[in-house]
C-alpha cells in the first residue's frame, strides 16, 4: 500500500504491520479508518485496519469465516467484505465480523455497492445478488444482464450501475443500469464501447468507468 498526503503529487510506502498481498482497499466514512483486504495466497490473509490514515495496520479477523477477501464496501454504517465464498459484515468498524450470506450460494463476491439499506453484490459468473435488508437475506437478480461476471457496482441516486466482462464481437457485456432496484437491468451504450468494465466511480451528475 502507498499513501499520498499531498493530493497525489508524492507517494510513500505505507504498510507497517502488513504481511500479505493486498487485493482491495476501502476507506471508511469518517475519512480516518482504512480497511485493506488481503488475498489468501500470500502472507496473513484477511482484513487489515488502520486508524491513522494508513501509517500502521493491524489484522482484524475476529468472526471472519473466510479470509480470502475480494471486495469491500462501506455504507449506512456497515462494512461489507466480499470473499471467495460469500459476504461477511461488520457493524462496529471491523471489531467483529459475521457471515451475511443467507440466500447467497457459496461463490466468490467480487464487487459490492449500496444505496442506504439496499445492497448489490457482483459475482464471478452468477450475475448479481441483492438484499433489501442490509445483508440479512439475498436474492439473485439477472434479468437484462448480457454477461454474468459483475466486476463493479455503483449506487447513484435511486439507480445502480454494474460493470461486467464483455464479448465485444457479440455486443454483450459492459455497462448495465437498473432503475427499479435490480428487478430489471439494461445494457447502456450511448457512445460507450462494449468492453470489460472493472471500476465505476461517480455521483449524481457524473459517472466514470475504467475498462479494457
Amino acid at each position: 500500500v502507498y499513501r499520498s498526503d499531498d493530493d497525489g503529487i508524492t507517494w510513500v510506502a505505507s504498510h507497517d504491520g502488513m504481511n500479505a498481498e493486498i487485493a482491495t482497499l476501502a476507506l471508511s466514512a469518517d475519512g480516518n479508518t482504512l480497511f485493506a483486504g488481503a488475498s489468501a495466497t500470500i502472507g496473513d490473509a484477511g482484513i487489515y485496519r488502520s486508524n491513522d490514515k494508513g501509517k500502521t495496520w493491524n489484522i482484524v479477523n475476529n468472526g471472519l469465516s473466510d479470509p480470502d477477501i475480494r471486495a469491500f464496501h462501506i455504507g449506512n454504517n456497515k462494512i461489507f467484505a466480499g470473499t471467495s465464498t460469500g459476504i461477511s459484515r461488520s457493524d462496529n468498524k471491523g471489531d467483529l465480523w459475521r457471515t451475511a450470506s443467507e440466500g447467497l450460494p457459496k461463490l466468490a463476491v467480487i464487487s459490492i455497492g449500496s444505496i442506504y439499506h439496499i445492497v448489490f453484490a457482483g459475482t464471478n459468473n452468477s450475475f448479481a445478488f441483492g438484499t433489501l435488508d442490509a445483508g440479512d437475506r439475498w436474492s439473485q437478480y439477472k434479468k437484462g444482464f448480457t454477461r454474468p461476471k459483475v466486476n463493479a457496482i455503483l449506487g447513484v441516486g435511486n439507480s445502480f450501475f454494474a460493470g461486467t466482462d464483455a464479448l465485444p464481437n457479440q455486443g454483450n457485456g459492459g455497462l448495465h443500469l437498473t432503475t427499479d432496484y435490480g428487478t430489471t437491468w439494461k445494457q447502456v451504450k450511448n457512445g460507450l464501447p462494449v468492453m470489460n468494465i472493472n471500476t465505476l466511480a461517480g455521483n449524481s451528475s457524473n459517472l466514470s468507468v475504467l475498462g479494457d
